[in-house]
């Protein structure tokens, strides 16, 4: 198994100059790319080729976690020739991967803090109005308005004295994090098609009162639900199992 470290942004942003089908890319690298990062790569041709695999992978999950302590990051691409994972160290360099596809849920779950509802064994909330915590549109009003005199989004939020609890727990905690960000990618044969594409980013944090998930860049602008423990796991590993099924060229669940 290839293992070796290089800039994710050179990297990629090389193979897709390299590229004659540009849209065959998963939308999931755009973040990484940089035309002025385009200088000649000094990876050899296996480095290079797992590079270009990445590029175009049809599935890529990236999975961070923030505790008090630390912060833990690992990105899963899979394809139909099997699996590769991108990992920082502390100074920021990454190292790529090829591991087996049957080893990408142990090395996901392996992530999240034990003995936390992050890591609590897989069990799904279904979202509802009773799980859900809403901010009113005067509230969302009256934070966005704080930050945009530019008061620091925390302070902004704990201004709004009108918060429910929970809310005021999920907006403000300190607790444990998790980020997961998915992107399912199935270029269109020929014509001009979108591709089939799946994409989900999804924030839980561990708050005095419980677990919380919300969706986007911006879970304050999203509903915000309360969720068992467990959600992280109920959650994630069924997606990389479609992602799985993706890649291998199967039928997956609409």
């Amino acid at each position: 198994m290839t293992s070796f470290v290089a800039d994710p942004t050179a990297a990629l942003s090389f193979s897709l100059a390299r590229l004659k089908e540009p849209r065959i890319m998963n939308p999931a690298w755009l973040p990484r790319i940089d035309a002025a990062a385009l200088a000649p790569s000094s990876l050899d041709a296996a480095q290079q080729r797992i590079v270009d695999r990445a590029l175009i992978a049809p599935t890529v999950l990236a999975l961070s976690v923030t505790t008090a302590s630390e912060r833990r990051e690992v990105t899963v691409v899979v394809d139909r020739e099997g699996a590769i994972t991108l990992t920082p160290d502390a100074e920021g360099t990454y190292r790529w991967e090829e591991i087996e596809v049957a080893q990408t849920a142990a090395l996901l779950e392996a992530q999240l803090p034990a003995d936390t509802p992050l890591a609590a064994p897989p069990q799904m909330t279904a979202r509802s109005e009773s799980t859900r915590l809403p901010l009113s549109p005067e509230q969302q009003q009256a934070i966005a308005a704080r930050r945009e005199s530019g008061v620091r989004a925390q302070d902004a939020i704990a201004a709004q004295e009108d918060l429910s609890p929970l809310l005021r727990d999920a907006l403000l905690s300190d607790g444990d994090r998790a980020v997961l960000d998915i992107s399912l990618h199935v270029p269109a044969e020929g014509g001009e098609a979108p591709p089939l594409l799946f994409h989900l980013l999804r924030h839980w944090t561990v708050g005095a009162h419980g677990l919380y998930a919300a969706d986007g860049d911006e879970p304050i602008a999203t509903a915000i639900h309360r969720v068992e423990g467990g959600d992280v796991l109920a959650t994630m590993l069924p997606l990389l199992a479609e992602g799985v099924q993706l890649a291998r060229g199967e039928a997956v669940a609409a």
